[in-house]
């Protein structure tokens, strides 16, 4: 599901916060395909989709998105940790393809 109707909406307004939801899944997924060698964390994505790209999401956008994709099977949740905004370790992501990469070069 690409957008959660926590807010009840019908219609038109329903079905465009569904596309603009989708839209952000594409733009998350493809900020984790230029980085599929690397375990990323939320604020990561958020930090690239901003400074290059001036899509400013909130984090709990970001989160959303990745959910939806590691659901998908499109990218997976490491053991990984790293230091998001405020000082705080967040799991990190990669894609499910960098990630199959890496197992292979360890012999996973």
């Amino acid at each position: 599901m690409s957008y959660y109707n926590t807010t009840n909406l019908a219609g038109t307004k329903l079905k465009k916060e569904e596309l603009k939801a989708l839209s952000q899944n594409t733009q998350v997924l493809h900020v984790f395909k230029l980085n599929e060698d690397k375990a990323v964390n939320p604020f990561d994505i958020q930090d690239t989709l901003k400074d290059d790209y001036k899509f400013d999401y909130p984090i709990t956008s970001i989160r959303r998105s990745i959910t939806d994709l590691t659901d998908l099977g499109l990218l997976v949740k490491t053991r990984a940790k790293s230091k998001g905004k405020y000082g705080k370790f967040n799991y990190t992501w990669m894609t499910a393809e960098g990630y199959e990469q890496i197992k292979q070069k360890i012999g996973g």
